[in-house]
């Protein structure tokens, strides 16, 4: 008996949702929930099982999700059809939209330069741009400037003027403020 065989055929028959997979699954939870031997259960009549299995999980539900279901049961093929075709629709639509949120975000991690020129390949700001702009971003990132030095953490800020007079010539425009004209 190869353990490692049966978990790869358990995890592909969860992932694929086999018929199979729902069958033993549905077993499990009878023998769990009512306490019975799971060889016991497996004899039972599977209209049995799947009555009690459908009874508690209807059972759980409130009234807006009872009637969801209701919908599905009675709709006909043409009309499941369809609103699998809307669903898919939206999921795609959602898809879409998580993928372009993804793009912006790893726009937002590039540099400038990189993001320009990422904006000069898009076929939306048009030639004009992409040829007075290129060359001036293609220099940016040939020169050899230093990079920033990292401010040491030790280092502190102090102002020279005292918090409690800057806030008194916040008020006006401080020495800059006109003055009043007498009446």
């Amino acid at each position: 008996m190869n353990l490692k065989a049966i978990e790869i055929q358990a995890l592909l028959a969860v992932l694929r949702d086999d018929p199979g997979y729902g069958l033993r699954k549905t077993l499990r939870w009878y023998s769990k929930t009512f306490s019975t031997p799971l060889a016991d259960v497996e004899e039972m009549p599977l209209e049995d099982v799947f009555q009690a299995y459908y009874e508690e999980k209807l059972g759980e539900m409130d009234e807006d999700a009872l009637e969801g279901v209701r919908k599905e049961l009675l709709e006909s093929p043409e009309d499941k059809a369809e609103r699998m075709k809307l669903e898919d629709a939206e999921q795609a639509d959602a898809d879409q939209y998580a993928k372009m949120v993804e793009e912006e975000e790893a726009q937002k991690k590039k540099k400038p330069a990189e993001r320009a020129m990422d904006m000069l390949k898009s076929p939306k700001q048009g030639d004009i741009v992409a040829s007075k702009v290129a060359p001036l971003i293609r220099k940016e990132k040939e020169s050899n400037l230093p990079s920033p030095v990292p401010i040491p953490p030790d280092i502190t800020m102090q102002f020279a003027v005292d918090p409690d007079e800057f806030e008194k010539e916040l008020e006006g425009f401080g020495l800059m403020d006109q003055p009043k004209r007498k009446k």
